[in-house]
């Protein structure tokens, strides 16, 4: 009786794995990147996706900066220029549930289209996570996956876009306790004790206060770090 249901769990665990979304690899989650030259969309977006239904869609990814970038789904149309370190957001209002759809981006003479998108309930899985970080005038520009309806700092006791729990270094390899702020779906960290930082860790030690960085969805950020020291 056991040996004839081993086929059907299989069958199942199968199509749970080739469900999830490509993970993301050493050296691409690490390594400081400059902008991209190319237009592309965040990795979690591909065909057979599902969208959130009845609340507005965030669609993102990186071009080079500069690019205008125009997307489409459902007869809606969304535009946004990536900024200063290649990124870009457009939002599409709300939709009920149905599809499939085709969602397409384009800039820069190149187009890009993810076919048989759904809307309906998407339950979030996970927190902020890291995706790559540039450094612009001293300051660390830190973009993540998973940002959800967007990123929030929880029990900030300065402004409510302060993040804590963020630490840096530079070629010393001293890290020391950094500020940090949300702006927009990136934070930017920096201190004035290091001019010229080549590393950041986040929520990696006893941070003097909490790490306090989540998406709207309420999930916390996942610990990180750039160096390999």
């Amino acid at each position: 009786m056991h040996s004839r249901r081993w086929p059907s769990l299989l069958a199942a665990l199968t199509l749970l794995i080739s469900a999830l979304p490509p993970t993301v690899s050493l050296v691409d989650a690490q390594a400081p990147a400059e902008p991209p030259a190319t237009l592309r969309l965040a990795r979690l977006f591909g065909d057979g996706m599902v969208l959130q239904r009845d609340t507005r869609i965030p669609v993102w990814g990186w071009a080079a900066p500069g690019t205008r970038v125009s997307a489409t789904l459902h007869g809606r149309s969304a535009r946004a220029t990536a900024d200063s370190v290649g990124a870009w957001r457009v939002v599409f209002p709300a939709l009920p549930a149905g599809g499939p759809y085709v969602l397409t981006v384009a800039g820069a003479g190149r187009r890009i289209a993810v076919h048989d998108v759904l809307v309906g309930d998407v339950w979030v899985a996970s927190g902020p996570t890291y995706r790559r970080h540039v450094v612009r005038d001293g300051r660390m520009i830190i973009a993540f996956d998973h940002v959800g309806g967007g990123l929030v700092s929880h029990g900030a006791s300065g402004a409510r876009d302060t993040v804590t729990g963020f630490a840096i270094a530079g070629e010393d390899r001293r890290f020391v306790w950094a500020q940090a702020r949300i702006e927009g779906d990136h934070v930017i960290v920096w201190s004035d004790r290091v001019p010229r930082p080549v590393a950041v860790r986040y929520a990696w030690s006893n941070s003097p206060r909490n790490p306090n960085l989540y998406n709207r969805e309420g999930l916390p950020a996942t610990p990180f770090r750039t160096d390999h020291w």
